[in-house]
């Protein structure tokens, strides 16, 4: 009959052989997430959690994990360590060169920051996570990201927030990002077109504007030519008033021989 240590002994190993036969089971339902190119220390941060979560703990089944779960692309650039991968610290050594054969050197990170990001289709918001992702460790400086976060923005943008200088940089992006909904929402509506009322309204300025051109085109040159018209066909000798209103003048001018003119008429 055994004694009371050696079933103690007894049962610690069997609890040892059920916590690991847990752990197995764990192991095997870890999903890890898709591989992030552009940050690659993020995405390693994501799959310890699952290692600890599952319990895995060895550095060859973590490899694996790893390298299960690469795409093509990501795996042709670690091909070396796949085809020969060291026989200690296997994961550790592929996590290392992944991140820094992966990452941006810090000079392409500055160039980046400070000349060739455009905010593109991103919100505002997003827009100032990403530089200061660029930024990282090299600038964290959050009043020159804000210069370089804001002189990228729409010039409506700018317009506004110029007024709050002294706002936190979280609550300006969120204001920013307010401006760019309305804006976007005001440009949807240029693009589908006025209303119907405000289309007759220009039709009818069109109109009138028209007619109004017309009215000063015909009118002067017809003025000239009556005056040119009457002027040629009104005998000389004769006073403004003759000349125009004829017989039905109510006045004279001198010298004037209407008179004369009249006399001759009725003498023969």
């Amino acid at each position: 009959m055994a004694t009371p240590e050696e079933q103690i002994h007894l049962l610690q190993e069997q609890l040892k052989l059920l916590q690991a036969n847990d752990k197995q089971v764990m192991a095997a339902s870890a999903k890890l997430p898709p591989f992030w190119t552009d940050k690659p220390s993020v995405w390693f941060g994501q799959v310890e959690a699952q290692f600890e979560i599952s319990g895995i703990t060895q550095e060859r089944t973590k490899y694996n994990y790893v390298v299960a779960a690469l795409e093509s692309q990501v795996a042709g650039e670690i091909a070396d360590i796949i085809e020969n991968p060291p026989k200690e610290d296997c994961y550790q050594y592929l996590k290392t060169e992944l991140i820094n054969r992966l990452s941006a050197s810090r000079e392409e990170r500055l160039r980046r920051l400070l000349g060739e990001e455009d905010i593109g289709d991103r919100k505002p918001s997003q827009f100032l996570r990403h530089l200061r992702g660029l930024a990282g460790s090299v600038l964290k400086c959050d009043d020159i990201i804000r210069q370089l976060w804001l002189k990228r923005l729409p010039t409506s943008i700018q317009c506004i927030l110029a007024t709050h200088e002294g706002m936190p940089l979280e609550k300006a992006a969120d204001m920013a990002d307010k401006i760019a909904e309305v804006a976007s929402s005001v440009t949807v509506q240029a693009v589908q077109g006025p209303s119907s009322e405000m289309t007759d309204l220009l039709l009818r300025i069109d109109a009138l504007e028209a007619r109004s051109r017309k009215s000063r085109s015909l009118s002067r040159p017809r003025g000239l030519n009556i005056r040119s018209r009457s002027a040629s066909r009104a005998p000389t000798g004769f006073c403004w008033y003759h000349r125009t209103f004829g017989r039905n003048a109510k006045r004279c001018t001198t010298p004037c021989n209407w008179k004369n003119s009249e006399n001759q008429m009725s003498s023969q």
